[in-house]
């Protein structure tokens, strides 16, 4: 039988374990400031609240692999006040997303105290640009994108590559093609980067898909009523 002292040694050999996060971001608008801008709580899943889901939506956008993931994990633990502050401008950073990228969509004016909390973030972090391999479907055929990767000095570097690419969006001018999914119980934000340019969809594999269906079902209702009418 352990003595309590054996239960405490057998404690401290193994501390405790971080969950990640349980919650699946959606990654489908196109750039990375839309994904995480759509990390908003809604009806698709998202709710970004906490560090373990700021470090669960950097994994799922492929921004840092699992093994960076764990030891991000562990410094909600390590360094508390600093995860925590971190969160804070990460959340910051969301609500002006959204107040930006609505006003792009709906073709209104831009407050400049929606870019402050960009700029703040690129204040903080420095860092390079490098050409990664994104996909690579068949021999010779390795699609490459030049993507920010920042210096590791500060937890802010977490954010960097984020409001980089909404300033990126922003310098586009009002035309920038960002939109609101045309399902109204969606909501979602995506870049259009169509060849025509009038997408609605977020996703047409789930908003399109149910779209058609939903017109589908009513023209069947309107057939049938038709026939019995008769």
């Amino acid at each position: 039988m352990l003595d309590h002292n054996s239960k405490k040694e057998q404690r401290a050999a193994h501390p405790p374990t971080f969950l990640p996060s349980q919650k699946r971001f959606l990654i489908l608008g196109g750039r990375l400031s839309v994904d995480f801008a759509n990390t908003a709580p809604n009806r698709r899943g998202g709710g970004l609240e906490h560090w373990n889901d700021l470090v669960g939506f950097l994994l799922a956008a492929r921004l840092i692999d699992r093994d960076r993931s764990i030891r991000l994990e562990q410094l909600e633990k390590d360094s508390p006040e600093g995860t925590q502050e971190v969160v804070r401008a990460a959340l910051e950073l969301r609500d002006s997303l959204r107040s930006a990228f609505e006003a792009i969509a709906t073709r209104k004016r831009l407050d400049p105290l929606w870019v402050d909390p960009i700029n703040r973030i690129l204040r903080l972090t420095d860092g390079h640009e490098e050409l990664l391999e994104v996909s690579s479907t068949a021999r010779n055929s390795a699609r490459w994108q030049l993507q920010f990767v920042a210096r590791e000095q500060r937890l802010e570097w977490l954010l960097a590559a984020i409001a980089r690419s909404a300033a990126e969006i922003i310098s586009e001018g009002p035309e920038a093609p960002v939109r609101i999914c045309a399902n109204p119980q969606c909501g979602l934000f995506f870049y259009d980067a169509s060849r025509t340019g009038k997408r609605r969809w977020c996703s047409m594999a789930v908003c399109g898909n149910r779209h058609k269906v939903a017109q589908h079902a009513r023209r069947a209702a309107v057939a049938s009523s038709g026939r019995k009418g008769r």
